[in-house]
């Protein structure tokens, strides 16, 4: 329903009730004022730094978690392609993820996401009872769990 109450039948009028319901809520955190964080290394001077290490093998690791039952994001690959090919695709994959993280940067399309709209609870007619849920893409997700996989183990390390 629109916020005068009238029922709303249209996909297209419904899809941008719900875009500006969204957008209405989101929040943009103020980083006008962050404050400067301190080192808490003993000597900062000689400090260590985080080299973001992995291979061929962790990206096969990698594909070799994906859920086959997940959803296609805006790149439409399906995770049971990547991982039904990772012998072929994990070497390309490899280079494709260690240009991006020595240029520090991700290709555009790893930034987009198809938004659907899942139901909470209560009347179905108020975008207020739906919560927006992003699905992006599968290399960028890949991408996601490995650096975050090696930041882990430097810090346990470290």
């Amino acid at each position: 329903m629109n916020p005068q109450g009238i029922q709303i039948t249209e996909d297209k009028d419904i899809v941008q009730h719900l875009n500006d319901y969204f957008s209405s809520v989101f929040t943009k955190e103020d980083l006008s004022n962050t404050p400067k964080a301190e080192s808490i290394l003993p000597d900062p001077e000689n400090s260590i730094n985080f080299d973001m290490k992995f291979d061929e093998s962790d990206v096969i690791k990698a594909l070799d978690t994906l859920r086959v039952d997940k959803a296609i994001g805006p790149d439409g690959l399906s995770p049971r392609l990547l991982k039904e090919t990772k012998e072929f695709i994990s070497y390309p994959l490899f280079l494709l993820l260690k240009k991006s993280f020595s240029e520090s940067a991700v290709p555009d399309d790893w930034k987009c996401a198809n938004v659907t709209p899942v139901f909470k609870k209560g009347n179905r007619n108020l975008p207020e009872n739906y919560r927006p849920v992003s699905f992006t893409s599968q290399i960028s997700r890949l991408f996601e769990k490995i650096t975050r996989d090696s930041m882990v183990h430097f810090l346990e390390e470290n």
